[in-house]
């Protein structure tokens, strides 16, 4: 019988399932060597995060979401596009593309209403900024003023032929429904 120090076996055994090791990863625990272990681990790539698909390669934490049924970014939820990312600057407002989108709706309205109402979307929601854009910008013309707005953008299509574009967060920290109170406000653009 020979014997094979614990380390030298734990490779082994990673090898022999036919994904090696990360090298910061403990062995066997990224079987399927995307940075991203199940559990997650510090010592991983990608830190704590758990790989929700172990042994797929193309499904970790913040991949890139495709419309197949899957939830390749291990967010819990299968084909949405993940959340819009707003930026404001001097050149005006952007937002990153969703998945499966080919125009983009964008609501603005006041500030500080929304916060002395609580979140309240219907007393806040001032205008239809831009409909069914294709671009995912908003020109800074629009953007500048009292610094006192807010913008919330949506797709204005069907992504993944599961669902229209949502105002929605999609966070467990949102009250209400940002869609029913838009569209409660009469200012919302075009809803579906």
């Amino acid at each position: 019988m020979i014997r094979v120090p614990a380390v030298l076996a734990l490779g082994l055994a990673a090898a022999l399932l036919g994904a090696p090791a990360s090298a910061a990863c403990p062995p066997l625990t990224d079987l399927d060597n995307d940075g991203y272990g199940s559990p997650g681990d510090p010592a991983c790539d990608n830190g704590p995060d758990t790989d929700c698909s172990p042994l797929d390669p193309t499904i970790f934490p913040g991949a890139v979401e495709i419309c197949d049924g899957l939830d390749q970014n291990c967010d819990g939820l299968v084909d949405n596009a993940g959340s819009i990312q707003l930026t404001v600057n001097a050149a005006g407002l952007s937002w990153t593309p969703v998945l499966g989108a080919s125009a983009y709706d964008v609501l603005s309205g006041n500030l500080v209403t929304l916060k002395s109402s609580q979140g309240d979307f219907t007393a806040a929601a001032s205008s239809c900024a831009i409909d069914a854009t294709a671009a995912t910008t908003l020109a800074a013309p629009y953007v500048t003023g009292s610094g006192q707005l807010f913008f919330l953008v949506r797709s204005d299509t069907w992504v993944c032929a599961a669902a229209w574009g949502t105002y929605d967060s999609l966070a467990t920290s949102q009250r209400g429904s940002r869609d029913m109170e838009a569209m409660s406000s009469g200012v919302d653009c075009l809803a579906p």
